[in-house]
């Protein structure tokens, strides 16, 4: 028979025994620890608010380019102003400047849109995507294309758009 420190009312657990129970309590820590730290999610993209300007190119020419980046209660959405230059099939080119509104799927946005412009008779349908390279910096693409009452009228702007200057914590105008 083996004694067991109940039979040994006197004797003391050895150094070597506290060791080993130590060494695998903080085992068992750290490994936890471990997996709390390997499942947290990052903080959420929340790019600055405020104006931002920049510029677009279409058919080779640059444009002025504004835009904005507004939060309200958490919602963040951005507005993005975009010159695009049609080719039409008989050769003309119609000049067309769209406004739109999106909400940003954490640093990229994007929206599809339908309907009528001044520009001409018909519809236009519009394909605007992108993302945010910086909290303070987007870029992207629009993708212009007109009905046959349009004249199959299509073109392609490409855009970049930063922050303006901050000063005291507020947007300068510009």
């Amino acid at each position: 028979m083996i004694p067991t420190q109940k039979e040994l009312p006197g004797m003391k657990t050895s150094r070597r025994l506290r060791s080993y129970t130590f060494l695998i309590v903080l085992v068992l820590v750290l490994a936890g620890l471990g997996a709390a730290f390997a499942s947290a999610k990052p903080a959420p993209f929340v790019p600055s608010p405020g104006s931002y300007s920049g510029t677009s190119t279409t058919l080779g020419q640059d444009f002025e380019t504004k835009g904005g980046v507004h939060t309200h209660k958490g919602n963040v959405s951005l507005n993005v102003s975009v010159r695009v230059l049609l080719s039409c099939p008989d050769g003309s080119t119609l000049t067309l400047d769209q406004g739109f509104v999106v909400k940003p799927n954490g640093k990229t946005f994007g929206i599809k849109a339908s309907g009528a412009n001044e520009v001409s008779i018909g519809f236009y349908h519009y394909d605007l995507s992108g993302k945010f390279t910086s909290k303070s910096a987007f870029s992207g693409t629009l993708t212009v294309k007109g009905d046959s009452e349009a004249g199959n009228c299509s073109g392609v702007s490409q855009f970049s758009l930063e922050g303006q200057a901050r000063a005291g914590g507020r947007t300068q105008a510009s």
